[in-house]
């Protein structure tokens, strides 16, 4: 437990001096929130209240689907496998600890859209809303999963930001958070109403009273989907 606590904080430590992390993480989720904040807010002054929870679903996405995914993607290299086979590191701590490390970071931006929402754009403190910051969590562990199959599966630095771009881009683009799932086409609503990030939007609006357990239910399938993806990459690197 102290060694994995260890890898934790290292891990964490790394991410803010990497450059593309810190951009993925905070720079770009943060421009996003300011830039699309004023123009949403502009049209209209309701909106400033749907605005954490839209805000904190982009970047988490973007965290998670575009830099965790390439962070988990580095470390199943065979060359890099091979090697913490022989010095009898245990590698799922290491992703665990990437994993916790990327949640952290997420925790904390999330926090700051928060905040800054209330100051900027003087919305609602969602801390207040116990179900719907629950709900964003049972997210956040459902996006680190989704990129940890991407970056289990993905063969290749390009595959991984593909795969992670397109997952990201149907969930800004379908998952309610630019603009209400209502004004999609039938077939288009259809599908947003499985993504995850929908669910989240349906709880903070109290649109469908199920969305929760749909959510959670997400989480467990994808769970189970990241232990088979685990299983299959450890088979393949160590024939």
């Amino acid at each position: 437990m102290a060694g994995l606590l260890k890898l934790i904080k290292a891990q964490t430590q790394v991410a803010l001096r990497n450059k593309q992390i810190i951009l993925c993480y905070y720079i770009i989720p943060l421009i996003f929130f300011f830039i699309f904040g004023a123009v949403l807010v502009k049209m209209d002054a309701s909106a400033k209240e749907s605005l954490p929870v839209s805000m904190t679903i982009f970047s988490i996405s973007m965290g998670t689907l575009l830099g965790l995914s390439e962070s988990i993607n580095s470390l199943m290299k065979v060359e890099y496998f091979k090697a913490f086979y022989v010095m009898n590191v245990r590698i799922y701590k290491i992703i665990l600890a990437e994993q916790i490390s990327c949640g952290i970071h997420m925790i904390v931006q999330s926090c700051l859209i928060i905040i800054l929402s209330r100051i900027f754009f003087d919305s609602g403190l969602l801390f207040q809303n116990t179900k719907c910051i629950f709900a964003l969590f049972l997210y956040l562990i459902f996006v680190i999963l989704v990129s940890s199959i991407i970056g289990l599966i993905a063969k290749g630095k390009n595959v991984v930001m593909v795969l992670g771009q397109l997952c990201f881009f149907i969930t800004v683009f379908l998952g309610g958070i630019m603009f209400p799932i209502s004004f999609l086409p039938e077939l288009l609503q259809k599908i947003a109403n499985v993504i995850p990030a929908s669910m989240v939007i349906s709880i903070r609006d109290n649109i469908d009273e199920y969305a929760f357990y749909k959510l959670a239910l997400s989480v467990l399938l994808t769970l189970m989907m990241y232990v088979g993806a685990y299983w299959l990459k450890l088979k393949f690197n160590k024939e």
